[in-house]
Formats: C-alpha cells, structure tokens, sequence
C-alpha cells in the first residue's frame, strides 16, 4: 500500500521532467518558426503595401512552412495585426502531455509571440564557416544541415532573392582545405592553377620476388595510434609490426611501367605564407597559390555572399564530411567574402556598411581540434596544432578588428583547449555556443538567426 501511495509522487517528477523537456523544445520550434513567419510577412507588407486586416492567412502559410509537424501540438490559426509600424504575430495552443496525463494534466500551454518592425530592414552580411571533416560524418552532419537551413529560413525567409533584402549569406565549408569557384583560375590574385601531364616511372617488387632473393619478414616493436586528435583523445600506444629484411648485396626482381597521368586545379586553395595568411590584403604580391592535383577536392565548394535561399540551401544540402580539420582555412575564406575587394568582392564597404546600421559578422562552427597546420608552402600536411590554433585566433582577431562579430559554436567538443580557443575567438562569452547534442546546436542556429534580426525582430 505504501509503494502503491508513492507511485503517485514518483511519476508526477518523472512526467513533470519528461513532459518539460517536451514543453521546452515544442516551444523553442513554434518561437522559431514564429520569428521566421513575421519577418516574411512583414517583408511582404512592405514590398506589396498589403491592407494590413488580410494578413492572417499569409503570416499562417509562412507559419506552416517553418514548423515541424507534431499530432501533440494543437496550435489555434496564427493571429496577425499591426500595432503602429510593427507587425505582431500570435501563437496559441497547447502541447498533449505524456507521463503527467497520469495525474490529470493532459495538456500544458503553448503560446508566443513576436514583434517585426515591418518599416526598417537591417543589412546584414554572414559568413557560415562550417567544419566538414571526418568527424562530422552521419548524424551530426545531419544536424548541421538541419541547423544551417533554419538560420537560412531565418535570415533570408523568401524563395524570391529580390524579397531578401535585408541580409546576404556565403557559406564556407572547410576540413584540410576551402575550395572556391574554378571560374578565378586566371584571376590577378591566384597562382599555381596551371593544368600539366605527370609522367613518371613506376616500380614495384613482390614478396615472390623478396623471398627468391632470400629476403624475410621480421617482426620489431612500433609506435601505433588510437582515438582522434579532433576530440583530444588521441594517444600513442606499444605495438608490433612487420618489416622486410633483405641479406647484403640482394637485389629483387623489380616490374616497371611508365605512367602518366592529367592533373588540374579543381579550386582547392592553399594558405600563404605568414603573416599573409591570418590577413586579407597584399594579394598582389602575395598571391593565393591553388592545389592542382588528379582528382577533385574533398570539400563542398563554398558559395559567395548572396540572398538567393535556394542557393544557399543547395549548398548545405550538398555538404560531405571527410579529411583533417584545419579551421584557419574556412576562417580567413570567411573573412574574405565579407571584404569589397579581391579576391572575394560581394562584401559592401565596411565604413558605409557599418554607417547604414549593418552588421557583418562570421559564425563558426566546428566539432573538433585542428589536427593538421601548413607547410612553408602553404601545404596542410604538419601537424603543429599550436601554430594552428594561434592562426585561428590570428584571424578572428583580424576580423574583430575590421568591426566583424565573430560567433563560434563547439558542437558535440570534449577537447576544453579547443573550447577556449573558440571561446577566445568569439565577439565576447555571448557570441560562444557550447552545444552538445543536435537540439542544442538548433538552439544554436536560431539564436545567432534571431540576434542577427534583432533590429527588425522587435520583441
């Protein structure tokens, strides 16, 4: 009887924490999907003078198409009015409970409310620097997609680039290297892009080959690795490997063949010599060098500052993780599609910009350490992560310099010095994001979506 008595209390925290944790999501979804809905339902306003009683039906289309279905939210019709120059959109209903329906809640509130200032749009310039190395594979590169196209619902809410006014995207993914768009080959900044046939000699001898001439296999203690530098486990650990021996004067049978083979640039870039390469200027005389090579780069190609949504969503969509992380790389390619002039120039002038009350500002994500660091020829192939992290931090100091809010957000980050480079790189603590998991990283997003509408989001 006593257990029985106490099975009420024991399931009412459990609901209550289960059902809150529900509550909180539902809630952050229908204030996101709100935020974008009034944005472009203001934008209409203003662009097609709409009579301000009709605009139920199109805040609740906008609506619709931002939020995630869900049978436990019964939501009433989005009510739309205007209150002197902003547009105010209401959310009403209610979130069906699970656990606590036991004890006689079935359902708890769910409501929000935003505010637009439909009459002044704010510029904005972002630059999303995404990390799209190996470890971002399977479901986080999933959640990033799906984080990175909210933040774009956000921002630039219209599928037509000429409603989109008020901010501008580029999206730079990055791992070992950036690629950019081929189309620069021969531009004033760019070197090395030249393609060339390799042709060399190729030889090779089998272990048949080994054994006749009286070699054999011998086994000796060796250095193996476990774990990944990215999340700050790597370690080295005693192992056994295998080696040829050959006696004194052995020389077995070799096969060679002459082969060639057709390499070009495919717009993978290289980083430039330090100083040059935390700063974005004397391209002139310090040229980017490309990578030419036989096969295509690794990393989606980067797209330029632009207000065509869909563009910018093909972009995320076509996202893929693999290769070494090297976040300087995506940093300064950032950096340069918010600039004017060469060798990105989509960016407007960062005094006028910033006179007309517009914000340029980078968000960097990124879910592990840097693992590789650059050669005296720009090469990502040492793996000096201190001179790595120093360029980071070189970089968004460069950019905060040029009047450029810097976000970063770690997601899924065990690594604490990699955190506090990202932390120290960040405008201040608030433009940093720790998330751990996909719905954090979703937080994330919209947050930074929201800060950046902040003046046109009035409450």
């Amino acid at each position: 009887m006593i257990f029985a008595l106490a099975l009420i209390p024991i399931f009412s925290v459990a609901g209550f924490a289960i059902d809150h944790n529900r509550h909180v999501t539902a809630k952050k979804q229908v204030q996101a999907s709100l935020d974008a809905a009034a944005l472009a339902t203001a934008l209409r306003l203003a662009e097609e003078k709409l009579d301000p009683s009709k605009l139920d039906p199109i805040a609740q289309s906008y609506f619709d198409a931002q939020i995630e279905k869900n049978v436990a939210m019964k939501l009433q019709p989005i009510k739309a009015q205007v209150v002197d120059d902003e547009v105010v959109l209401t959310a009403t209903g209610t979130l069906d409970t699970s656990l606590m329906a036991i004890i006689g809640q079935n359902d708890m509130p769910l409501n929000a409310t935003t505010a637009v200032v439909y009459n002044i749009q704010q510029p904005v310039e972002l630059a999303l620097v995404l990390d799209t190395s190996g470890s971002m594979k399977g479901s986080k590169l999933t959640a990033l997609k799906d984080a990175s196209e909210s933040l774009v619902d956000i921002l630039l809410p219209s599928s037509d680039p000429a409603r989109n006014d008020a901010a501008k995207m580029s999206v730079i993914p990055f791992n070992r290297y950036v690629k950019i768009d081929t189309k620069y080959k021969n531009a004033s900044w760019i070197r090395d892009t030249d393609s060339y046939t390799r042709t060399w000699e190729s030889c090779k001898t089998t272990n048949k080959a080994r054994r006749e001439a009286g070699c054999w296999q011998e086994s000796y203690s060796c250095t193996k690795w476990r774990g990944s530098a990215e999340q700050g486990n790597r370690e080295s650990y005693k192992g056994t490997c295998k080696r040829w021996k050959c006696p004194k004067g052995a020389d077995p049978d070799k096969t060679c063949t002459t082969r060639s083979e057709f390499r070009k640039w495919h717009g993978c870039v290289r980083s430039r010599k330090n100083p040059y390469n935390v700063q974005d200027d004397s391209y002139t005389s310090q040229k980017i060098r490309g990578i030419v090579s036989k096969n295509a780069c690794s990393t989606t190609q980067t797209i330029e500052l632009t207000n065509d949504h869909d563009a910018v969503d093909k972009v995320i969509n076509a996202l893929k993780a693999n290769d070494s992380t090297y976040i300087p790389t995506g940093l300064i390619w950032g950096l340069r599609s918010l600039s004017p002039a060469a060798p990105f120039t989509g960016g407007e002038d960062y005094t006028k910009f910033a006179s007309d009350g517009g914000r340029k500002a980078i968000m960097l994500m990124s879910d592990g350490a840097n693992t590789v660091s650059p050669n005296n020829s720009g090469w990502h192939n040492k793996s000096n992560v201190n001179q790595a992290n120093g360029y980071t931090t070189d970089i968004c100091d460069e950019a905060k310099s040029l009047g450029i809010e810097v976000y970063t957000v770690a997601f899924d980050l065990d690594d604490d010095d990699t955190k506090d480079m990202l932390k120290d790189c960040a405008t201040d603590d608030s433009y940093f994001y720790d998330a751990s998991n996909a719905e954090d990283l979703q937080a994330a997003f919209d947050s930074i979506g929201r800060d950046l509408a902040e003046l046109a989001i009035a409450r």
